[in-house]
C-alpha cells in the first residue's frame, strides 16, 4: 500500500514540473510574441511613394570658365559692399568662392574675352584681373517628387556653363521651355529657376561690349554652386 502510494506521489510531482515547465514555455512565447509585436508596431517600415517620387542619374560635366575678379576678402560684409558698389556702377558682380570671399564680374569659356572685359572695367576705374574658376563633375542619383525638374534645370544650367550657345539649348528644347520649367519647384531651387528662366527668355545683343550675357552666366555660376554644394556632396 505504501508502494502504491509513493508511486502516486512520484507521477503527481512528475506531472506537477511538466506543467511547470510547459507554463514557463507559454509565457515565455506569449510574452515575447507580444514584445516583438510592440517594437514591431513601434518602428515602421517607410512606405515607399513610387507615385509621388522617381529617381535619375545626375551626370554633371566639369566646369571651367574665365571671370574678371574684383576683390578678395576675408570677411564677407566687405565682399557684399564690393557686390553693392560695382551693382551701383552697371556691373552685375556675385560672390564666387568663399574662404576667402571672391568677388567676380563675368563668366567666359576663354580668355580672351576676359581680358577684353577687364579693359573696359578698367577704363571705368574698376580695377580686376583675370583667373579661371573650376567646378568639379558631378555623378549621384537624384530621387524626389520634384526629380524631373531639378534635374532639367541642373543639366541645362551645366551645358550653358560649358559654352553651349544659348540659342542651341533652346533650339534643343524645341518649345519646351515652359513645359520644363512649368513644374512645381523646391524653395531651395527657385533662384536657380528664375535666373535660368531669365537667361533663356532675354535676347542679348550681339555686340555687346559690357558682354551682359556673360555677367547673367557668372550669376547662374554661383547659384549653380551654391545647390550642387548643398544638396550634392560627393562631387568630383
Amino acid at each position: 500500500m505504501k508502494k502504491k502510494f509513493n508511486a502516486i506521489k512520484v507521477l503527481i510531482t512528475a506531472i506537477v514540473v511538466i506543467l511547470g515547465i510547459s507554463g514557463i514555455g507559454w509565457f515565455t512565447w506569449y510574452f515575447g510574441k507580444m514584445f516583438v509585436g510592440l517594437v514591431s508596431a513601434g518602428t515602421p517600415e517607410p512606405q515607399m511613394k513610387m507615385e509621388q517620387t522617381g529617381s535619375e542619374i545626375l551626370s554633371l560635366s566639369k566646369i571651367g570658365l574665365w571671370t574678371c575678379q574684383a576683390g578678395v576678402y576675408q570677411e564677407q560684409k566687405n565682399a557684399n559692399s564690393m557686390v553693392d558698389l560695382l551693382k551701383l556702377k552697371g556691373w552685375k558682380a556675385e560672390v564666387i568662392k568663399t574662404g576667402p570671399y571672391t568677388v567676380g564680374i563675368g563668366a567666359f569659356n576663354n580668355k580672351e574675352t576676359a581680358v577684353l572685359l577687364c579693359k573696359i572695367l578698367g577704363e571705368q576705374g574698376i580695377k580686376t584681373w583675370i583667373k579661371e574658376e573650376t567646378f568639379p563633375a558631378l555623378h549621384y542619383k537624384v530621387s524626389g517628387k520634384n526629380v524631373e525638374i531639378i534635374t532639367s534645370m541642373l543639366e541645362i544650367t551645366n551645358s550653358l556653363l560649358n559654352g553651349k550657345e544659348k540659342d542651341k539649348v533652346k533650339e534643343e528644347l524645341a518649345g519646351d521651355v515652359e513645359t520644363i520649367f512649368a513644374g512645381e519647384c523646391p524653395a531651395d531651387f527657385q533662384k536657380l529657376n528664375a535666373i535660368l528662366q531669365g537667361i533663356l527668355r532675354k535676347e542679348y545683343e550681339n555686340k555687346d561690349s559690357n558682354n551682359l550675357y556673360g555677367q547673367d552666366l557668372l550669376g547662374l555660376y554661383a547659384e549653380y554652386k551654391t545647390v550642387t554644394t548643398k544638396y550634392f556632396k560627393n562631387t568630383k
